[in-house]
């Protein structure tokens, strides 16, 4: 991989929701994610915890995590967090595109895209 780069787009009250697309940009050789992340409180933020490259398959992991010191009051609501992941490689695109979410142990598969 030659680059990645991770941005929180937006962030608010809201549902537990796992969504992402992925974008291919053949030109580029790059792969964009977009997508949606959930987190228990207001106080927690979204992460790339993880991109690896295993043949023709390309791995996006994104974790959503607090960020609030020990003496921070949070709102009590499930926060939704927008986020766009860029991942530009230094050759071919891959052939499969896979998004996992993380939420602390726990990670769920939120959509493989194959090109």
């Amino acid at each position: 991989m030659a680059d990645r780069s991770f941005d929180v787009t937006d962030s608010g009250c809201g549902t537990q929701t796992d969504d992402a697309s992925v974008a291919f940009d053949g030109d580029g050789a790059t792969v964009t994610v977009t997508g949606t992340i959930w987190g228990n409180d207001a106080c927690y933020t979204a992460a790339l915890s993880d991109v690896r490259l295993d043949g023709d398959e390309l791995t996006v992991v994104v974790g959503s995590m607090s960020d609030a010191g020990t003496d921070t009051a949070c709102a009590q609501c499930i926060t939704e967090i927008d986020y766009e992941a860029t991942v530009t490689l230094d050759g071919a695109l891959p052939q499969t595109v896979t998004v996992v979410h993380g939420h602390g142990e726990e990670d769920t598969r939120v959509t493989s895209t194959t090109r």
